[in-house]
């Protein structure tokens, strides 16, 4: 080591060098406590050796200064004062002016060597130390770098969806630098909301790595017109072919369309979605009937939700389990009681969100939540309005053109592919305003799902007039379309540039026994069934709109 000895007896200098280097130290001198200062500022020695009674400057103000710079450049530098004092006051303010110990006059060579070998073991011990903590606060300047860039593309992808639904109220008490829960929402060409709220395996940014490929197709397969289940299909596709084993989403996905007047639900493993009325009570629970995303792949994968009537809903509640699974600092757990009486105790279907929110942070009480926790409230009452408001008509903003786009498409075809994102697709890149396209794609929509439903697997809506018939209605159709062993459905589109516009003609025939239109088709006004509003809205959005034959062929007409 490099010692500093700062001693004013020129004798004692002479021994104590002669001691230390025979040690093997390289010893630095100074004659007062000024003089050990300065060379101390200039050398930065490994130790020093201070002699407490100096003219000029005594060894305690000196080793004050001494631990001051020390301080500053984040280094310890053990001082060991040079005493003949015996008094144990005066031993103790060597200690309290910054001494790491002392050394009694007249000097012992084997008392020396042991102190100056323990502080030297304990100086090597504190650059170690030293080192140590610089390369941790390099791993931590470029672990907040690397984490700064992931939550800005985190922030980007999932910030896709808009920000102006006000039915919806979302709560997300995330437990690291990355919440494991996603939630996503966006609107459909048709005006339906989608919503999704997935809770990955874990938690913090391994967990939430998966988002970024969920919430990707999520927005692209939404904004393309896809249904829920292809979404959920898809989702489930890529999850299974990137995650390890062990690893996945447990995820609800929720679709609300205001035009047709109801609800579907895809409960994958997320605790139950509560159905709450406008009284705020709790009139249903859809419990989970799926396994997680990425579980399982193909045809081994349940890709139907459940279908329930939007008038039988006032609003729905969706939480991941970390909130029913929050301990309190007793260890208990809020679970579906303590969920079942915040909502209890809301009164009304609007307090019902904030209810649930304080009753878990109250219940909490500052105890930090083991896993994330997310709390979402889709109030459906006035949902369609609000999506439909938010949509610009507004013009093409190009010359429209002529063409013609003609599809065939048989049952083996139907069962695996929706024809409306296509469709949908088509009309995007023919610069379709947004507005004009969810007009074509209701009309288009409804045409399509008559020709299925009622012409090639003849279901009969009436059956939708009761909530259980409801669910039954749309299990059934997928039951029949699996069966069906021939039928075909085409689509024709034709648009001709016309005086302001364009011109979209629609034809849409189906090869079954065909069905009266007159018995699914009733007024919008007025229309308290859980049926029959499709075809009258699809009139209402057309010039013209005509079933022809035995209902197996429908033209339409729209002008934009």
């Amino acid at each position: 080591m490099r010692i500093l000895v700062v001693e004013d007896d020129r004798l004692n200098r002479a021994e104590l060098r002669a001691i230390l280097a025979r040690m093997g130290h390289q010893v630095l001198l100074a004659g007062n406590g000024e003089e050990g200062v300065a060379l101390f500022m200039q050398e930065l020695p490994d130790m020093v050796l201070m002699d407490v009674l100096m003219p000029v400057m005594d060894g305690y103000e000196a080793v004050r200064q001494i631990k001051r710079h020390s301080g500053d450049v984040g280094q310890f530098i053990p001082v060991i004062f040079l005493t003949s004092l015996t008094d144990d006051a005066e031993l103790a303010r060597c200690v309290e002016y910054g001494g790491d110990d002392f050394l009694s006059k007249p000097y012992n060579y084997t008392l020396i060597k042991a102190k100056v070998d323990a502080f030297d073991r304990i100086h090597a011990l504190y650059g170690m130390l030293a080192r140590q903590k610089q390369e941790l606060e390099r791993h931590q300047g470029k672990l907040e770098n690397e984490i700064k860039l992931a939550r800005h593309v985190f922030n980007a992808v999932i910030s896709k969806q808009p920000k102006n639904i006000n039915c919806l109220r979302q709560w997300m008490y995330p437990v690291g630098h990355f919440s494991g829960d996603l939630l996503v929402y966006e609107r459909s060409p048709g005006g339906q909301l989608y919503v999704m709220l997935g809770d990955f395996t874990g938690h913090g940014l391994a967990a939430a790595l998966g988002a970024i490929p969920v919430s990707d197709i999520f927005f692209s397969m939404t904004k393309k017109g896809f249904c829920l289940a292809d979404i959920a299909a898809e989702i489930n596709r890529k999850l299974h072919y990137l995650l390890p084993t062990g690893h996945f989403c447990a995820a609800c996905l929720i679709s609300i369309d205001g035009v047709r007047k109801r609800v579907e639900v895809w409960n994958g493993s997320l605790p139950p979605v509560l159905v709450i009325d406008a009284e705020g009570r709790i009139t249903r629970k859809i419990l989970s009937t799926k396994l997680p995303l990425g579980v399982v792949g193909g045809a081994d994968f349940d890709r139907h939700p459940e279908v329930i009537p939007l008038s039988d809903v006032h609003s729905l509640l969706l939480y991941s389990d970390g909130l029913i699974e929050a301990q309190n600092s007793s260890g208990q757990q809020f679970n579906m009681t303590g969920l079942d009486h915040a909502v209890h105790a809301a009164g009304s279907a609007a307090a019902v969100f904030d209810a649930v929110k304080d009753g878990i942070t109250k219940f909490m009480d500052g105890h930090e939540a083991h896993d994330d926790i997310s709390l979402l409230e889709l109030q459906c009452e006035g949902l369609s309005g609000e999506l439909m408001d938010g949509v610009t008509e507004g013009p093409s903003g190009t010359l429209a053109t002529a063409w013609s786009l003609e599809l065939r498409l048989g049952v083996g075809t139907l069962r695996k592919i929706d024809p409306l994102p296509v469709l949908m697709n088509w009309l995007v890149q023919t610069k379709l305003s947004e507005g004009q396209r969810i007009h074509v794609y209701t009309v288009l929509s409804e045409l399509v799902n008559n020709a299925v439903e009622h012409g090639l697997l003849e279901l009969d809506s009436s059956k939708k007039a009761t909530f259980d018939g409801f669910e039954s209605y749309y299990t059934k159709r997928n039951e029949l379309l699996e069966k069906l062993a021939q039928g075909h459905v085409s689509i024709r589109l034709e648009q001709s540039p016309v005086v302001g516009g364009r011109l979209i003609k629609m034809r849409v025939e189906d090869s079954g026994q065909g069905f009266d239109v007159d018995k699914v088709y009733s007024m919008l006004d007025d229309n308290k069934e859980k049926f029959g509003r499709g075809i009258a809205l699809a009139r209402s959005m057309c010039s013209t709109l005509v079933y022809k034959g035995n209902g197996n062929t429908v033209e339409a007409e729209y002008r934009g």
